[in-house]
């Protein structure tokens, strides 16, 4: 029999194996894939709610400001304030908090932060901008929801 014979035998145990393995191996790269395109898409609105605080930082809050350079962020997404499939909701608020024990929070845009905190510089002020895309996994994974999110202190 010899080498011939052993040949003959297991000619198709790499096809088999290929045909065993390729399915797994397919499945690791796409799931591989969908979990980088997430990441990246996470990374791009974390970078555009960042660009829209550091607007903040230049003078005061302005609500339609930071909407406008976060959408600028986001040339190909359409900035909304409901949730449709594919699109980014933006929100923003201007809060203060009190230091202290009480801890008190509050929007600065409607409240009185001398009148609540005490003193005129008894508070601090913080700007929160948070945007949400829904994604849509490709696989097993349930859809998920991807967020931005920037809290900056302004005093």
């Amino acid at each position: 029999m010899g080498r011939r014979g052993h040949r003959r035998r297991d000619s198709g145990a790499s096809a088999l194996e290929f045909a065993l393995v390729s399915p797994l191996l397919i499945f690791v790269m796409l799931a591989v894939a969908d979990f980088g395109n997430a990441l990246q898409q996470s990374i791009r609105l974390e970078a555009a709610v960042r660009a829209g605080a550091q607007t903040v930082l230049g003078g005061t809050y302005n609500e339609t400001r930071i909407r406008n350079v976060v959408s600028a962020n986001l040339t190909d997404w359409r900035l909304t304030t409901d949730t449709p499939s594919g699109n980014v909701t933006l929100t923003t608020s201007l809060v203060c908090r009190c230091p202290g024990t009480n801890g008190t929070v509050f929007d600065c845009t409607t409240g009185d932060p001398v009148a609540t905190c005490g003193a005129p510089g008894d508070f601090n002020e913080y700007v929160s901008i948070t945007a949400t895309r829904p994604y849509a996994r490709l696989f097993v994974f349930p859809s998920s929801t991807l967020r931005g999110n920037v809290e900056l202190r302004l005093r």
